[in-house]
């Protein structure tokens, strides 16, 4: 177990996920020590730091065989970009320094490998946020500083976690409930409940945060422990503004017939945490809305929510989303129970092949569930339910967080393809109607090429009046769709 100790200040900053990293590997600076100067000025001035006003963000890896970075300066930024801060692991070097400093906020570095990942000394009024700070002898080290702001880093695998050598200095160590504070590797307490106090168990009793506080010192304490590293929360949770529409169905066995369908919304309209939005939902044939309290990291369901006409609270048994970085045996935690992956499967949404996840529930009941969530995001695409006399599917129908609808041809050429391309799959049933389509593309591209714009653009209107005339006939709607779409967009484009 790595140890706390009272001694010390220093908040060393590392935010990097390990996918930001793998998207954003840079080779490392190779340096001696980073200034950031009192007049703003960046020393030695080709440091892989690049100065937006009072903002300063890394644009690659760093390596120091000394101290890291120091800080001169106050009322700025220092934005690492997911960019990592590499020492040599050499006693009396510091991955960032600041000395006398007021209103200085690190955030989104991964520190690593120093005697202090982050020291702070003689300062006030400062924020470390979004770091991950990692291995070093102490991870954050505040020396006569008090009134600073720490919360959302990881702290992980430090010899000493944090060092505040004179407990009557006290710093906030977290963000408040549901938001949360940092993540320590050496944490041993537990996740059975929920709220302010950690002594409620509605809905599914965890909420991602501990249930204990995690105590520096008695006066420096973190009260909302994460139970998962900050930098794996943040890559997966929904966005203001994100929705997800789907059609339930409720199905005769025998001969598959529908009996009932209704429509299921689902809006996320605001952010909190990674452990807590808010999603805005209604079902059609009930219609008014459900204000749910929602979708933590480790189980995003909707839960907790009010049906405002019968005053009746509820929870959504199964995610919306799920992690994504699972494989074929893992499971999913449900409200009641786990579902299986039991494969992948191509799941078609509006034409569009969708790769999924299938998941498998088996209830007491012999009700069958399965589940379908998309591979790249972690969205539910869809849920069948058998019983012996019922079957029950939802399917999503409309959705702004993966594109539905094929991409369609933006070019005459593409669109020349894409009819070959419907023709041969006998979605345009007659080729003479191909040849004909094409040969209109052919002669618009030669009038494009004499830049005879207007002549163009008539030829395309032919086009898509023929593709009219001709859908639900001998051209299937959904292919006529995409045809006429690409021709007005192609239009737009002259």
């Amino acid at each position: 177990m790595k140890k706390r100790v009272t001694i010390g200040i220093t908040l060393t900053l590392l935010l990097v996920s390990m996918l930001s990293l793998a998207f954003n590997i840079q080779p490392a600076k190779a340096s001696g020590t980073i200034y950031i100067r009192a007049d703003g000025s960046v020393e030695p001035s080709d440091a892989s730091i690049q100065r937006n006003g009072d903002l300063y963000t890394l644009t690659g890896n760093i390596s120091s065989d000394a101290n890291g970075i120091i800080i001169e300066r106050d009322n700025m930024t220092l934005d690492g970009a997911g960019y990592s801060l590499q020492g040599t692991g050499v006693m009396d070097y510091y991955g960032i320094d600041v000395s006398g400093r007021n209103n200085v906020t690190t955030k989104n570095i991964e520190i690593k490998a120093f005697w202090h990942g982050m020291r702070l000394k003689d300062s006030s009024s400062n924020s470390i946020v979004g770091n991950n700070i990692t291995n070093n002898s102490y991870g954050v080290y505040l020396e006569y500083s008090s009134g600073n702001s720490i919360y959302h880093n990881d702290f992980i695998d430090n010899t000493y976690q944090a060092g505040v050598p004179t407990s009557e200095y006290a710093n906030v160590w977290d963000d408040g409930y549901p938001s949360g504070g940092n993540y320590w590797s050496d944490y041993t307490g537990v996740d059975h409940y929920t709220g302010p106090y950690q002594n409620l168990t509605e809905g599914i009793g965890r909420d991602g945060i501990g249930d204990v506080p995690y105590a520096i010192d008695g006066t420096n304490v973190d009260h909302y422990p994460l139970m998962i590293p900050w930098t794996s929360q943040t890559s997966i949770h929904p966005s203001e503004g994100q929705y997800a529409n789907y059609t339930i169905r409720l199905i005769n066995p025998a001969d598959e017939t529908i009996l009932h369908e209704t429509r299921w919304n689902l809006t996320y309209h605001k952010y909190v945490s990674p452990f807590l939005m808010y999603v805005m939902t209604w079902i059609e044939d009930s219609h008014p809305e459900l204000d749910w309290t929602a979708l933590n990291i480790t189980n995003r369901y909707a839960y907790h929510f009010n049906w405002p006409i019968t005053g009746r609270m509820g929870d959504m048994w199964f995610p919306s989303w799920i992690e994504t970085n699972i494989t074929t045996g893992s499971t999913i935690k449900l409200l009641d129970g786990t579902a299986t992956v039991v494969g992948d499967k191509i799941v078609e949404v509006n034409s569009r092949p969708i790769d999924c996840w299938e998941l498998l529930h088996i209830e007491e009941h012999t009700l069958e569930h399965t589940f379908w969530y998309d591979k790249t995001t972690g969205l539910l695409i869809g849920q069948e339910i058998i019983g012996d006399s019922v079957k029950l599917n939802t399917t999503l129908v409309d959705t702004n967080i993966i594109q539905l609808t094929p991409p369609i041809p933006t070019s005459i050429d593409e669109l020349e393809t894409k009819v070959e391309e419907l023709g041969s799959e006998d979605k345009i049933d007659n080729q003479g109607i191909v040849k004909s389509l094409i040969a209109k593309l052919n002669v618009a591209q030669k009038l494009v090429d004499k830049e005879k714009v207007d002549k163009a653009e008539m030829v395309l209107n032919d086009f898509i009046m023929q593709v009219q005339e001709l859908s639900g006939i001998h051209i299937t709607p959904e292919a006529a769709d995409i045809l006429i779409q690409s021709a007005e967009h192609i239009i737009s484009e002259l």
